[in-house]
């Protein structure tokens, strides 16, 4: 674990990671004047504000966000009519072959009321009218509870994490590429040198035939973030090396974030090996350390035999300021933060 100490020796190094960050959140805002010819006055405004919006948040700390979703609730919808839409590199082509004009934010209708795809559509240079609804995958938009999801839990983008925009919160998604590089202990090793400044804990028990491992995180993110993450991995016991494996098992997982009695975020139960939410903010406003955030979680087992495995683990090693209760198959626990 790293105490305020430590964590105060890092301030340069994180000061900057920030600088760079800000910096590169200034000169996004550019982006709808530089793409001017491009997009539609419509879709410029969308886009503007979405951008201040995240720069909001990163400088003051306290961006709102009802005027996204008031934009959001202005744009086009689309009826779900089976209407075709061009694949991303099929539009990638045309921009470069042919350019496009007059592109449109637009939703989409899903199955699910209040439910939308978010997509786009643009003239060709022919003055053709396309669609397009693929971004490596369809992005779902939740309009009442501000959520943009990836297509098949790859994440927005297929980048490995979907956004909360109501909560100014990323959480990994269930399917993110994170799954196939596992755990091992050099990744807390290195985390510091990556501004990444965190506590964890450790549970591993065995069970059928399994090394196990029940791991937590919390703390702060290349300064402008903060969050917390649990991670459910396994190994054979004849592998020696402290690597293990992202679980096979996609348990039902969920995290919520406080700041003394303030709520900072909640992810929500979602199943997945690993669940992992990170709040962006102003360090010198709402973006906090370690040991000054509590977090509250849940982990669901299958079966009653991995549990008790777990929670007999979980009551031999558990440290001081962690506390954890059984009800049902469901484990309960809370990570105090320190008070001083």
């Amino acid at each position: 674990m790293y105490n305020q100490g430590e964590f105060m020796n890092k301030r340069i190094r994180n000061g900057l990671l920030s600088l760079i960050l800000a910096v590169l959140i200034a000169a996004s805002t550019s982006v709808p004047s530089v793409a001017a010819p491009l997009l539609s006055p419509q879709a410029r405004a969308v886009v503007g504000q979405v951008l201040r919006n995240t720069r909001n948040q990163f400088v003051t700390g306290n961006a709102s966000y009802e005027a996204i979703e008031r934009l959001f609730a202005s744009l086009p919808v689309l009826p779900n009519d089976g209407t075709d839409t061009q694949a991303f590199g099929e539009a990638l082509r045309a921009l470069w072959r042919h350019g496009v004009h007059n592109g449109t934010i637009v939703l989409k209708e899903t199955a699910e009321e209040g439910v939308y795809l978010l997509g786009a559509l643009y003239d060709d240079l022919l003055r053709r009218e396309k669609q397009l609804f693929d971004f490596l995958g369809t992005i779902e938009y939740n309009s009442l509870t501000g959520f943009f999801q990836g297509e098949n839990g790859r994440g927005v983008f297929g980048i490995g994490f979907d956004y909360d925009a109501m909560q100014y919160m990323v959480r990994s998604s269930a399917q993110s590429w994170l799954k196939a590089l596992g755990y091992n202990k050099f990744y807390d090793a290195a985390a510091p040198m990556l501004g990444i400044m965190i506590d964890t804990l450790r549970f591993p028990f065995s069970y059928d035939g399994q090394d196990w491992m029940v791991q937590m995180w919390k703390g702060n993110y290349f300064t402008a973030f903060h969050g917390a993450e649990i991670g459910l991995y396994q190994k054979p016991p004849e592998r020696r090396a402290g690597h293990y494996n992202s679980s096979a098992l996609d348990l039902p997982l969920s995290l919520k974030v406080y700041n003394g009695g303030n709520l900072l975020f909640s992810t929500g139960e979602h199943d997945s090996w690993w669940m992992a939410g990170f709040q962006y903010g102003n360090p010198r406003k709402n973006i906090f350390p370690a040991d000054r955030l509590r977090v509250e979680g849940s982990i669901r087992f299958p079966e009653k035999g991995m549990l008790d495995a777990f929670y007999a683990a979980f009551n031999v090693l558990k440290p001081v300021g962690v506390t954890g209760e059984v009800d049902g198959l469901l484990f309960n626990f809370v990570w105090r933060e320190i008070i001083s």
